[in-house]
């Protein structure tokens, strides 16, 4: 529900920003006000939903490369069944040998 509410709003305040600057500039081209008003919006909903087809066309192999990583890293199979794995987080390993 959330990966459709959440970036709907987001799209929608977007869209009503951007339709300040830009509606003059269509009502300029002899649009339909209220058609002026709505396009930006309605733009902005199709260019974020195209944005977030893509980063969420790749979720299923996220799973399959932190597992590749990990594995390369020297974290065994049966260390990871069971376990969340999650982008971004580093191993006690790294932390430590970074700071």
């Amino acid at each position: 529900m959330a990966k459709i509410i959440v970036p709907v709003l987001i799209s929608l305040g977007a869209g009503g920003l951007l339709s300040v600057p830009v509606s003059p500039m269509l009502q300029g081209l002899g649009m339909d006000p209220q058609l002026a008003y709505m396009l930006p919006v309605l733009g902005m909903i199709v260019i974020l939903q195209i944005v977030q087809l893509v980063v969420f066309m790749w979720t299923p192999l996220a799973k399959r490369l932190i597992t590749k990583r990990l594995t390369a890293r020297g974290v065994s199979l049966e260390q990871l069944q069971g376990q969340r794995l999650m982008w971004g987080f580093r191993t006690q390993h790294e932390a430590r040998s970074r700071s």
